[in-house]
Formats: C-alpha cells, sequence, structure tokens
C-alpha cells in the first residue's frame, strides 16, 4: 500500500525578521469628523514615522485615551457626540498632561479659554502638521 502523504523533508525556514519594536514610535490620536481630513492625517504623520489612530469624535477619542497611551492628541474643534474643547476639558480633568493640538477652520481659533498646546487654523499643509506635532514630540524619521 503506498502512504498518500508521503513524509517530507521540511521545508526550509526562510529568515525570521523581529517585528520592529513600535514602542519607540511615538503614538498620536487623531480626533476628526471629516474622513478625507484624517486620511491627511495618517498619511503626512505616517510618513513621518509616527504611529496614528484616528476616530471620529471626541467620545471615541475619549474612549480610546482609556485603553492606550497616546504621546499627542489632535482634535476638531466641531465634532458629534463630543466636541474638541469637551474631549479637552476632559482630558486634563483627569490628569493627562499630553499636548493637544486644536485643528479648526472655525474663528475665533481659541475662544472658549482654555489653553491648548497648539492651534492649527485649517486648511493647513502637511509641513505645518508636522512642524507643529515635532514641537511636542521627535519624529523617528526625523522629520
Amino acid at each position: 500500500m503506498t502512504d498518500r502523504n508521503p513524509k517530507q523533508e521540511p521545508a526550509e525556514r526562510p529568515e525570521v525578521v523581529p517585528l520592529e519594536d513600535d514602542s519607540q514610535q511615538p503614538r498620536i490620536l487623531v480626533a476628526e469628523d471629516e474622513p478625507d481630513i484624517r486620511q491627511f492625517y495618517s498619511e503626512v504623520l505616517g510618513s513621518a514615522g509616527y504611529q496614528v489612530d484616528t476616530v471620529t469624535d471626541g467620545k471615541e477619542a475619549w474612549d480610546a485615551l482609556q485603553t492606550r497611551t497616546y504621546a499627542l492628541v489632535i482634535t476638531d474643534r466641531n465634532m458629534p457626540r463630543l466636541s474638541g474643547a469637551d474631549l479637552f476639558r476632559i482630558i486634563r480633568a483627569n490628569g493627562m498632561m499630553m499636548p493637544v493640538i486644536l485643528a479648526t477652520g472655525t474663528l475665533p481659533l481659541n475662544d472658549e479659554g482654555l489653553f491648548f498646546d497648539a492651534v492649527l487654523a485649517k486648511p493647513f499643509l502637511g509641513s505645518d502638521l508636522n512642524e507643529a506635532v515635532s514641537k511636542f514630540i521627535k519624529s523617528p524619521q526625523g522629520l
């Protein structure tokens, strides 16, 4: 009787390459309700070597902050469920001191008496975004 599954020599194992330790890459949380703008943040900041998590509103951002540590938060001002200003208040009220950047197209830029670490006026260039972020955390790519 012939063996239908003949014993094969073990295949040569490809070289195992360890996964890059992402703990050295700063993680940024972006709260933005516009899909195209979220994509813009992901592409620009990802190209600079940051890990980027995006959410669609302040409530999702607060939920994310409960489960993961972030080096920096970027938030839109006007979002459903929880605004950027309300998110900022909750972050600070809970003793979280990571930098928070407000990105808004609504004037005046900072009329709520809140002291965001930085404010970006929309629309802005990718270089403006990288410059604002790099004031608080160093890019792994050196950009």
